[in-house]
């Protein structure tokens, strides 16, 4: 059995290991309730990096937006320029049967769905070609939604003759023009972009009407529209188109007149 001050002993050496490592324990646990609260702590948002996560996100969705919208008005661009090949298309076959080109009445009939038109025979996809969805968007905005209001593409009759004279300049106004008068097809607008918001003509004209934009009329339907980024895709005899700026089809230059006239020639004296 051993005396009392022995088993003392013995009971203080076995207690001592198990005190230590409860304290271990504890001291253990207590580091270990630390570290977590130091990582929620630190996976926790504050408010400011909150706001500038929503910044970013925003600065990102209006970049996305700007480029998909400048991609829409690309496409919409693409689709009016193929609507001219077609009509290119169709006016080239007209004239091998004819040998002469339409007169601008004619153009303009193509625009009422109901007369049928001497152009749309030719067309593969008749009436369709006439509409720039471009054009279609803006009439829509304004709630218009008669066939001419969707009418986009203008017809250079009378070249640079103003105020609707025909000097047999064009493509035809009153007197028909044969193929033979074009003197360089590829350097001949045909018809192109014309018109103002809702507001269309059957005709393409360089000229600008003296005193139009002082009176209560938007604009002259007649010049190159501006619809596609302030400018105009144009057709030419040739059948190729071309896209520009509405100055470049109208100023008053040798190089940019003479686009107008079947002999190649600027006739200043229309100006």
């Amino acid at each position: 059995m051993g005396d009392p001050a022995s088993r003392m002993k013995v009971l203080k050496t076995t207690t001592m290991p198990n005190r230590l490592l409860t304290r271990g324990l504890t001291t253990s646990g207590r580091l270990h309730s630390s570290r977590r609260r130091q990582l929620n702590f630190k996976s926790a948002f504050s408010l400011l990096e909150l706001l500038v996560v929503v910044s970013i996100f925003s600065i990102l969705a209006s970049l996305l937006l700007t480029a998909l919208c400048k991609a829409m008005t690309q496409t919409r661009r693409a689709v009016c320029a193929s609507n001219l090949r077609q009509l290119g298309i169709s006016l080239n076959i007209y004239v091998a049967e004819f040998q002469h080109y339409p007169l601008g009445d004619e153009w303009g009939q193509a625009a009422l769905t109901g007369s049928g038109g001497k152009l749309l025979p030719y067309l593969a996809h008749a009436y369709g070609v006439f509409i720039c969805p471009e054009k279609q968007r803006e009439v829509k905005d304004n709630g218009r939604s008669e066939a001419f209001k969707l009418f986009s593409y203008g017809y250079n009759g009378a070249g640079t003759a103003p105020d609707g004279r025909d000097f047999l300049l064009g493509m035809g106004l009153l007197h028909r023009i044969s193929e033979t008068r074009i003197k360089v097809p590829s350097d001949m607008i045909v018809a192109g972009d014309s018109g103002i918001g809702s507001l269309s003509d059957y005709l393409l004209s360089p000229n600008e009407i003296p005193g139009l934009n002082e009176s209560a009329v938007a604009g002259n339907p007649q010049l190159p529209s501006e619809r596609h980024n302030l400018g105009a895709n144009m057709l030419f005899c040739d059948g190729h188109f071309a896209y520009g700026n509405r100055r470049k089809w109208i100023e008053k230059t040798f190089r940019s007149r003479r686009q107008w006239n079947n002999d190649n020639a600027p006739h200043s004296e229309t100006w």
